[in-house]
């Protein structure tokens, strides 16, 4: 019995990847190669350009943040021992300087007598902010029973602005049923004291303005040794002082 001649198989061109030749292989892999070149030379132009805005950031805001930036002569300052803006200068020739060391102009021998004890240099503390012709020094003066003698004076450039702030300031203590407020007209352009009293302690103020210069005399006491006429006549004492010490600064 004889059985027909097997066919020859064909592979199934739908199942089976035909294996391509040796060129075109070389082809991709060429290509790939330049696939990822470019890839690498887009994320190191994206890198650059980050770090390029980096570094112009810093520069125009500010610089190198291990630079400390120039300070300007209109640069505010708080006291400090940088003999440019007065912070520690010694005053002379009983003039202020628009500094901290304005403090130790300050004759406190009226508050003592009034309150029976001396000013504890320790506890009291100054403060001060300049800019240019411009300033802010305030003095706090304190026994050892905390009694308070506070003097604040702000320069300004201005006397209209100034004098309205004053009267604005009344108008607003004025409105508080928790002070005393009356007119004040010893010293200054316009003016007015705010009295309080709270928890055992009375306070008396003199706000006023000086052309350009406002002025604010404090005292806090016991209220058991409180009088008001003397207390009053204590800060018309520190006025007269700052009246004549500020005066080379009055517009």
């Amino acid at each position: 019995m004889s059985y027909p001649p097997t066919q020859p198989s064909y592979p199934n061109p739908y199942g089976q990847q035909q294996p391509q030749p040796p060129q075109q292989q070389g082809n991709n892999l060429w290509l790939i190669g330049v696939t990822v070149i470019v890839v690498l030379a887009v994320i190191m132009a994206v890198v650059l350009l980050i770090v390029q805005r980096s570094n112009d950031s810093n520069q125009g805001g500010g610089g190198d943040p291990t630079t400390a930036p120039e300070s300007s002569a209109e640069e505010t300052t708080e006291g400090g021992d940088d003999p440019t803006d007065g912070g520690d200068e010694p005053v002379t020739d009983g003039e202020a300087t628009l500094a901290e060391s304005d403090c130790e102009l300050y004759d406190t021998s009226g508050f003592e007598e009034l309150i029976g004890d001396e000013v504890d240099p320790d506890e009291s503390s100054t403060s001060a902010s300049t800019s240019g012709d411009t300033a802010n020094i305030s003095c706090s003066f304190y026994t050892s029973n905390y009694d308070t003698l506070r003097l604040y004076v702000d320069v300004t450039d201005d006397s209209d602005f100034n004098i309205g702030w004053v009267e604005d300031m009344q108008d607003s203590y004025a409105e508080d049923d928790t002070y005393t407020v009356e007119d004040y007209t010893t010293y200054g352009d316009t003016g007015y004291t705010h009295e309080s009293t709270s928890y055992d302690y009375t306070t008396i103020g003199i706000n006023l303005a000086i052309s350009n210069i406002e002025v604010e005399a404090t005292t806090m006491m016991e209220e058991s040794e409180y009088d008001r006429d003397a207390a009053i006549a204590v800060l018309d004492g520190m006025i007269a002082q700052v009246e004549t010490y500020y005066a080379a600064h009055v517009l």
